[in-house]
């Protein structure tokens, strides 16, 4: 199974115009971006843990605009998010700052992540 990280994922969260309904229009902006797709669309497993996935089955290319569905990636990940309310309702985050987190409609990244 290839190795993918909240990292890659936030990558995939920043070039995604989401659309408030679970998915979004993602920009492949770079290689990372459709090798990290096209790893999630071969291993039912590395679904299971990011819970992110293309609306039609074809091979990301960058420079292309896709529709995605995307949902909260495993914990042991990190902590996807809509607002900071959501952020708040997370397992743990009303009382201590999750290690890794993307707020959506902040585009919003935690600053240990990414400085």
């Amino acid at each position: 199974m290839a190795d993918i990280g909240f990292d890659d994922l936030v990558e995939i969260y920043r070039h995604t115009r989401f659309d408030g309904k679970g998915g979004g229009t993602l920009t492949i902006a770079n290689d990372g971006i459709a090798d990290t797709l096209r790893a999630i669309e071969a291993n039912q497993d590395l679904y299971d843990l990011t819970q992110i996935s293309l609306v039609d089955q074809s091979d990301p290319k960058v420079g292309t605009k896709v529709a995605i569905n995307v949902a909260a990636p495993s914990l042991k990940l990190g902590i996807f998010a809509t607002t900071f309310d959501a952020l708040f309702l997370s397992p743990g985050a009303a009382f201590s700052e999750p290690a890794n987190y993307y707020i959506a409609d902040l585009g919003r990244v935690d600053k240990r992540l990414h400085p």
